[in-house]
């Protein structure tokens, strides 16, 4: 399906011909995953392995081992739909079936009789839970993976660390590395269709009175940007400046501000025009190339 919009792109012929084996492909895998979708002491499962049911068997039914890794990697992929029932299957397992250790991959290996921590295969599970607006998960995960994933003296990932976070065996782990400064980047910003979506996952106490939040030159699908935030709640209001990007622009920009004491937004004002599109915690900004100065009042 990638290639196929590539393709398009450049008004390559075959573009159509590969499309339809693409859809034709979805459609096989979509009714695979269905097929292989099964009931276990009155809780619906989708197996990784359809054929065998093996890392599920393993665990004894649990999502622990590597049922979490390649359940995560399945959700990252995006073949399916954030609304899809199959994605709620494969994230509940995780969540309810011992698949995570304080939001982060929980793996049972040779080495350790009990499940430990491994933090380099969960972002498709972080995204999911960004994309269905759940954003303390993510908090957690990276507060996670800089406790109990990184090494004290030198900051660097790990693989299977043990509960200090040492595993000098596995330095550099890059997967684990790359995987967090993902969590990071999406936490900051992270793209959902043809939006941009701001400050979804900035922890609430990065923004009490006194302290900013500063993106300089972040990469997106749509150019680089940045914003600054700056928090003056002990007056009631906290102040976002917007570089936005210029090589394309987003339909839509969605500013994120979870007040430190949950506070809902009261006004907002953008470049002094007062604008009603906002909730509780969002505020919507129409596209544009120009900086933009966002007031908003709790």
């Amino acid at each position: 399906e990638a290639a196929v919009r590539a393709l398009q792109a450049i008004g390559h012929p075959d573009a159509e011909t590969i499309a339809r084996e693409a859809a034709a492909y979805r459609t096989d895998l979509s009714r695979a995953m269905d097929r292989s979708i099964f009931e276990h002491e009155g809780t619906r499962l989708l197996p990784i392995l359809p054929a065998t049911r093996g890392w599920l068997e393993k665990a004894n039914y649990g999502a622990y081992g590597y049922y979490t890794l390649f359940g995560s990697m399945l959700l990252e992929t995006g073949f399916l739909p954030i609304d899809d029932p199959r994605v709620s299957l494969v994230k509940n397992a995780l969540e309810q079936r011992g698949g995570l250790i304080a939001g982060v991959c929980a793996l049972q290996s040779f080495l350790s009789p009990r499940p430990e921590t491994c933090h380099g295969f969960g972002f498709g599970y972080w995204l999911t839970c960004l994309r269905r607006d759940e954003p303390k998960r993510a908090i957690l995960a990276f507060y996670s993976t800089m406790a109990l994933g990184m090494t004290r003296t030198t900051h660097g990932g790990v693989e299977h660390p043990y509960l200090d976070g040492q595993n000098p065996h596995t330095i550099p782990h890059l997967r684990t590395g790359s995987q967090f400064l993902r969590l990071l980047r999406t936490m900051l910003l992270r793209e959902d269709g043809d939006r941009l979506i701001l400050a979804q996952a900035v922890p609430q106490q990065w923004l009490e009175h006194g302290k900013t939040v500063n993106v300089q030159d972040a990469p997106s699908y749509f150019g680089p940007f940045g914003y600054r935030i700056e928090s003056l709640t002990d007056q009631g209001r906290i102040a976002v400046q917007i570089d936005p990007p210029k090589r394309q622009a987003p339909a839509a920009i969605v500013l994120c501000l979870r007040h430190p004491q949950s506070k809902p937004i009261r006004a907002v004002r953008v470049d002094g025009r007062a604008s009603n599109r906002f909730t509780s915690d969002r505020v919507t900004l129409d596209a544009s190339q120009e900086r933009m100065q966002v007031d908003v009042t709790y």
